[in-house]
């Protein structure tokens, strides 16, 4: 009975819980269709117990462990690529393409539609969106609000400031690429910073980013420099000679 002016409990009882299972399955499907590299170590180190053992349950026994394996580290990298904002969101469409695409690879699309890896995309629309594909998203982090909402003027400033001070100290040319594998960095320490894309939209190019953080010279003097290397990111920006050759890169590896 529904009593006028007071919320019914009834849609929210019928709804049917959201299980482990299919936020993997969806974590794994949209990880395959970003082409995120699975890191197995990874996995092995920071996949929760539970979230491991739901996954063995969904597989029958005879199941290559090699297989498994993989489906973990595809989801677990894929959270990760998500605090990093590498991946953000799959289409209705985009996940029903892949999952068909996988589950065909599988051999396994003789298997009921409820027990297939990974579930068609109306399955996990129905049982993990509740029939909205928004609901989905959100359930399992892949939904996230705009940069703007997330981070403010001294957050985008405090990302620039570290970022710098890391590839002055490590000698790393400080270029896009560089910032997106230090974002990467970060996010698997749990330091959530801008991405990119999000820095750029957020001060209008990567050169007035680096004009923020950067110390800039007299216009007159000779050794000015504005330099754009396209083919690798590398920006200078009118810097001291100390700091540019911090920012040439050395011929040693990556400190992050």
């Amino acid at each position: 009975m529904h009593i006028p002016g007071v919320a019914s409990e009834r849609t929210a009882r019928e709804l049917p819980p959201r299980t482990l299972g299919d936020k993997l399955r969806l974590l794994y499907v949209a990880g395959k269709h970003h082409g995120i590299e699975p890191d197995c170590q990874l996995a092995l180190g920071t996949m929760p117990i539970e979230e491991l053992a739901a996954l063995r349950s969904l597989m029958q026994p005879n199941f290559p462990p090699r297989r498994l394996a993989e489906f973990a580290a595809v989801a677990e990298t894929t959270k990760l690529a998500i605090r990093a904002r590498a991946a953000r969101t799959i289409s209705y469409a985009d996940y029903t393409k892949t999952a068909a695409t996988v589950s065909s690879r599988l051999g396994n699309t003789r298997v009921a539609a409820e027990g297939q890896w990974p579930v068609p995309g109306f399955v996990l629309l129905r049982r993990y969106g509740h029939g909205f594909s928004d609901d989905a998203l959100q359930a399992a982090g892949l939904s996230l609000p705009g940069s703007e909402s997330r981070f403010t003027d001294k957050d985008f400033f405090d990302a620039l400031d570290g970022f710098t001070e890391e590839c002055i100290g490590f000698e790393h040319p400080m270029s896009i690429a560089i910032y997106d594998r230090w974002v990467y960095s970060e996010a698997s320490m749990r330091n959530d910073r801008p991405s990119a894309v999000e820095i750029v939209r957020h001060y209008g190019t990567w050169a007035s980013a680096m004009g923020i953080i950067l110390p800039q010279e007299d216009e007159d003097e000779d050794d000015d420099v504005l330099e754009e290397d396209t083919e690798q990111g590398a920006l200078l920006v009118g810097l001291p000679s100390a700091v540019r050759r911090a920012i040439h890169p050395p011929q040693q590896s990556l400190g992050f």
